[in-house]
Formats: C-alpha cells, sequence, structure tokens
C-alpha cells in the first residue's frame, strides 16, 4: 500500500506539472475572466495579514481607498498561505500560479485515491486509479476554470470534492463510524473555497447517502450529524456573518450571459504553442482574444 502511495504521489506532481507548464513556462500569468479579482484577494490578505488581521471582512485599501468586503461572501483565510509568500517578495504572480499547482496537485491525488478505495482488489496495478486522476485533473471544466475563467473558488472547491466523496464512502458505504472527522474537515474546506460549490456538493451528499441507505446504521448516522455539527461549528466565523449580511438586505445582479460552451477550452488549443488565452475567452480567434499579461510582482 505504501509503494501504491508513492506512485499516486509522484504521477500527481508529474500531472499537475504537465497541466501547469504555461505557468511555468513563463514569469507572468494571463489575465482571464477573474484573475484580477482573485490577485487582489491575495494582496488584500497579504496587507490584513501585516495589521494582525487573520480574518479581515474588508479590505480597506481596495476601491481607491473605499474599500471591499468581498471577504464577508468569498472566506479568504485558504490564501493565508500564499499571502505570507506575497509579504516575503514572492511576485504577486508566482503567489498565484503555486496556489493552483497545490490545488491542482491535491485534485488529481484525491480523485486517485477515491478511484483506488472503490475499486480495491479489482485495481491491482493502478493503472485505473491514475487514468482517473488524470481524467479529473485534465477535464475540460478545470482547464477552462484555469486557463479562460481564472475561477480559483471552483478550482480550489474541486481540489476538496474528491476527498469529500471518500470521506462520506468511508463513514457510509463502509461504515467506518471514526472517518467522522474526515467529513467534517472536507466539508469545512468545501465551505470557506467556494459557496455554490459546497451547496452543490451538499445536494450530492444528500444523493449518495440516499444510495447508500441500506448501509446506514444509527452508530454512523450520529456520526454523520456529529461531522455536519462540527463542520458548522469550524466555519461559523465565515458563514454567520454571510448569511447575516445576505438576509440584512437584498442583493441584485444583472447578467447577460454568455455561451458557456463557446468559452469552453478545446483540447488542441491546450496542447497548441500559442494556446488562446484572455478575457475574450476562447471563443475569440487568435488576434481577437485580448490577452492581457501581468509579469513579475505586478
Amino acid at each position: 500500500m505504501k509503494r501504491r502511495k508513492r506512485i499516486y504521489l509522484i504521477t500527481s506532481f508529474l500531472f499537475a506539472l504537465l497541466l501547469l507548464y504555461p505557468y511555468i513556462v513563463k514569469d507572468f500569468v494571463n489575465i482571464e475572466h477573474d484573475t484580477f479579482f482573485h490577485l487582489s484577494r491575495i494582496q488584500g490578505m497579504a496587507e490584513a495579514l501585516s495589521r494582525g488581521d487573520i480574518l479581515p471582512a474588508v479590505y480597506p485599501d481596495k476601491n481607491l481607498g473605499y474599500g471591499y468586503g468581498s471577504p464577508m461572501f468569498y472566506c479568504d483565510i485558504l490564501l493565508i498561505p500564499s499571502a505570507l509568500l506575497y509579504l516575503l517578495g514572492v511576485p504577486l504572480s508566482i503567489c498565484y500560479a503555486q496556489l493552483v499547482f497545490v490545488l491542482s496537485f491535491i485534485s488529481i491525488l484525491g480523485m486517485m485515491f477515491v478511484y483506488d478505495h472503490a475499486l480495491k482488489s479489482k485495481n491491482k496495478n493502478c493503472i485505473s486509479s491514475i487514468l482517473a486522476g488524470a481524467a479529473y485533473g485534465f477535464a475540460n471544466y478545470r482547464i477552462t476554470n484555469i486557463y479562460v475563467r481564472g475561477a480559483l473558488g471552483e478550482v480550489t472547491a474541486l481540489a476538496f470534492l474528491p476527498w469529500l466523496i471518500l470521506a462520506l464512502y468511508e463513514l457510509i458505504y463502509e461504515g467506518r463510524k471514526e472517518s467522522w472527522w474526515k467529513l467534517t474537515l472536507t466539508l469545512s474546506l468545501l465551505a470557506v473555497s467556494h459557496n455554490l460549490s459546497f451547496l452543490m456538493s451538499v445536494i450530492l451528499c444528500i444523493i449518495l447517502t440516499l444510495c447508500w441507505h441500506k448501509k446506514l446504521t444509527e452508530d454512523v448516522f450520529k456520526a454523520c450529524v456529529k461531522a455536519v455539527l462540527f463542520a458548522f461549528g469550524l466555519t461559523m466565523f465565515f458563514t454567520i456573518p454571510m448569511l447575516e449580511q445576505t438576509s440584512s438586505q437584498d442583493f441584485y445582479l444583472k447578467h447577460w450571459g454568455s455561451d458557456l460552451a463557446g468559452y469552453a477550452m478545446k483540447l488542441r488549443q491546450y496542447f497548441a504553442n500559442k494556446t488562446v488565452f484572455g478575457y475574450g475567452g476562447n471563443s475569440q480567434p487568435t488576434g481577437k482574444s485580448n490577452v492581457i499579461e501581468v509579469r513579475g510582482g505586478s
């Protein structure tokens, strides 16, 4: 088993390197749909940490000094490692790129463990699990989130989703009630990653629980309840203020819509020498892609 784990660790690392090669071979990150926002989050968290504020609700220096309250609705606690790197003088673009790399590694490794755990005796040579990890890591949606949308929240949530499934599998399907803390941890990480992904993950948990309901004993049910309550307790520093804010006033969003299929990255574009990145999306020809670059510590 130790040998299999080493194989999964090494292959996940190599797959993550391959996936992130456009960031590795360049000294800048391309600006996709949301990249400016997430770069600003890392910088804002770094400024907050320099003031001794570990859980900022508002970044007072944003928007020309008017402030920006994004942490009230978009938890930034998982950005602390990147923010600390930025405070140590690491360029902001590299702080962002290394975070995406780590999340990709966790995503691929998690899916390998899920597939390996589910197959067990049938997966003697590890090949199926490695292919499952590669398929998950290089899925069109993940690539699009990274290189077209710059959707760091979804990238973060997708890193913890396989581990949530694994925790639920151990707890309910295998009846290992001592795994309740794994469910607590993964639910908590998803809750502070991305709100919508967390809600979708909860729906997935309900569906899986219904599928495995025949294996749900009283002790396992109590362990599930304990896991959920502990997860709520661990994340209430973010969820309670957020719910208070959303319930105290009305929020409106006008969206003109977009063709998601048109913006998705095609396989040939990913392996092309000059991949079409940028704000214009992959539905645009190369000359009209409106590519913007952030170099060094910009």
